[in-house]
């Protein structure tokens, strides 16, 4: 009994295997890996990682993230974004050469999302246009345009008492439970028949009242021009901390997007 081998030379899985091993780099790799000293609170002390950067982002066990805030001569104050749980002494930690940066650009439209960007709604990625730094230096004077424009809040008190404009920073401030949200929220749905788009920042809420604001938007605003970038009562306290920095950003993108007309709502 005779039996024939294949040919393993027109063999298509064979061509492609040698085509993904020949595109592999085969150079060693130098990879500083700091470890956590003690962890609490949200806050990791690392040690081993000389050659860290402030506000460089840090990679922790499990791809959990963190970023660090004090550098002290022999180890690292980190603020972790993440559930700080599974992080123990001991575990690795390396540095990414990156600062904090969140996704911007029309893909977040419409979209929840944490302050890194990570979606909150549904498993689809956010296609983001690009990544901009939660902190950096706000445009000179001189950059920015003059507040020409009115933007009607819907509220008839609000609207005759004060000359809101397009780009324009007002402050809404008072006791809890005075009404403060409730003015946001009819400001974004005011801006249902305009070009306005509205980023709305929950920091530290609960996950009902978060629920409650965007169903609300939903049914009787423009979600379509709407971005809602949530840190829940539930998250690091680090991710609640970089929420309003995050918002801005986002916010930012379309201020400088001369087509474009913007106004940030932060709760």
């Amino acid at each position: 009994m005779t039996q024939t081998l294949p040919d393993t030379l027109d063999d298509p899985w064979l061509a492609r295997s040698r085509e993904t091993v020949a595109r592999i780099d085969l150079a060693p790799q130098a990879e500083t890996v700091g470890r956590v000293e003690r962890v609490g609170d949200g806050i990791a002390l690392v040690s081993g990682l000389p050659d860290c950067c402030l506000s460089e982002l840090l990679r922790f066990d499990g791809g959990r993230m963190g970023f660090a805030l004090t550098l002290d001569a022999d180890s690292i104050g980190a603020v972790l974004l993440d559930d700080g749980e599974a992080i123990e002494a001991g575990s690795r930690v390396t540095g990414t050469g990156e600062v904090v940066r969140v996704p911007v650009g029309p893909g977040l439209l419409g979209r929840i999302v944490d302050p890194l960007g990570r979606p909150l709604d549904r498993d689809e990625p956010v296609k983001a246009e690009a990544e901009m730094p939660v902190e950096r230096p706000a445009p000179a004077i001189i950059e920015r345009d003059l507040v020409s424009e009115p933007m009607d809040t819907g509220i008839l008190v609000v609207d005759a008492l004060f000359a809101v404009g397009r780009g324009q920073r007002e402050l809404i401030i008072g006791d809890r439970a005075t009404g403060k949200t409730a003015i946001g929220v009819d400001t974004i749905i005011n801006q249902k028949h305009t070009d306005v788009v509205c980023v709305y920042v929950a920091i530290g809420q609960r996950a009902t009242a978060v629920r409650r604001v965007i169903e609300a938007v939903r049914q009787h605003g423009a979600p379509e021009r709407c971005v809602f970038v949530v840190a829940s009562a539930a998250a690091s306290p680090g991710l609640q901390w970089i929420a309003p920095f995050a918002g801005f950003t986002i916010a930012e993108y379309y201020g400088i997007t001369a087509s474009t007309r913007w106004s940030s709502s932060t709760i």
